[in-house]
């Protein structure tokens, strides 16, 4: 749900409820009750005077509530509307997908922030949070840079990887409850045939990384989280890399359960491997060199951006 539409439907079903509402009925007051720009503010305050819920009044078009027309284009909602996904997250989303594509981004608060509908206060809030996390750079006079995630990358991440999650499930050994590794088996379901489709659950990597209790390598995964769950997403379009993560995950469930650290570890190593091994046929050619994802995946990127 955008901003705008989030504001319209909050407010049409307070007054429709006769309910308080939230603030003065100012374009000020509003966007500072929302936390946005007057943007939203100002596009929902048309559309509820088109349906009559608000009307303007006075020579300085002040706003006082109207009775809303029976016949309005969007009737108010019977419940209160939920709160769209916040703005950083919906930022970093967006701009870790256009990293993929491999293209030098330079970004400018004031178009960001026009574009997403909130203050530039706020944008450079979110600028700010990003860079710390390594997906933007702050150029001077340029504004700031987006940058771009490459192969060399992806095998460094796995390396660092590999490391990380093998240290996570030493350190967790005596923090792991059995229940939990349970349910995890429970959510990592095989296909029953060959035409039906495995169920996976990643959660068993944030386990380990939490029970850890280290918290450098929780800021590790923090920091590159939204880069793996992208291609998390990319191998769920594989049945057999889905399958085999199912079972990898099972496995590593299990060992652990049991108490067999060795058995685990190996394990945990061969899954990391195998995502790697699914990670390399992104990229086009077959030079160990290669820079540019290939076009399938690119193009996965690309619509996934635009379902946003």
């Amino acid at each position: 749900m955008s901003l705008t539409r989030y504001i319209e439907q909050d407010l049409k079903h307070r007054i429709h409820n006769g309910l308080d509402l939230p603030c003065r009925l100012t374009l000020q007051g509003l966007s500072a009750h929302y936390r946005v720009s007057p943007t939203p503010v100002r596009q929902a305050v048309g559309r509820l005077i088109d349906d009559g819920y608000l009307k303007k009044t006075g020579k300085g078009g002040r706003l006082t509530v109207g009775q809303g027309r029976t016949t309005a284009a969007t009737p108010p909602p019977a419940e209160p509307p939920p709160r769209p996904a916040s703005q950083y997250q919906h930022v970093a989303d967006d701009l870790v997908g256009l990293s993929f594509l491999g293209r030098e981004t330079f970004l400018r608060e004031q178009h960001a922030a026009a574009r997403y509908g909130i203050s530039r206060t706020a944008m450079r809030q979110i600028f700010e949070r990003l860079a710390g996390l390594g997906i933007l750079e702050h150029v001077p006079r340029r504004g700031w840079r987006l940058r771009p995630f490459r192969f060399e990358y992806l095998v460094m991440f796995t390396e660092v990887r590999q490391v990380m999650e093998r240290e996570a499930l030493r350190l967790a050994r005596t923090r792991l409850v059995e229940q939990d590794l349970r349910t995890i088996i429970d959510r990592n379901v095989p296909a029953a045939s060959e035409t039906d489709t495995p169920q996976t659950d990643n959660s068993l990597h944030e386990y380990l990384i939490v029970k850890s209790g280290n918290l450098f390598i929780k800021d590790f995964f923090d920091r590159y989280r939204r880069y793996y769950d992208v291609l998390h997403r990319w191998e769920e379009r594989d049945g057999q890399a889905l399958a085999q993560s199912v079972r990898q995950h099972r496995r590593i469930a299990k060992a652990l359960i049991r108490r067999d650290w060795p058995k685990a570890q190996d394990a945990l190593i061969e899954h990391i491997r195998h995502s790697q091994a699914g990670i390399d046929r992104l990229f086009e050619g077959d030079r160990p060199n290669a820079q540019l994802f290939g076009s399938e995946f690119r193009q996965f990127i690309i619509e996934q951006l635009e379902a946003r």
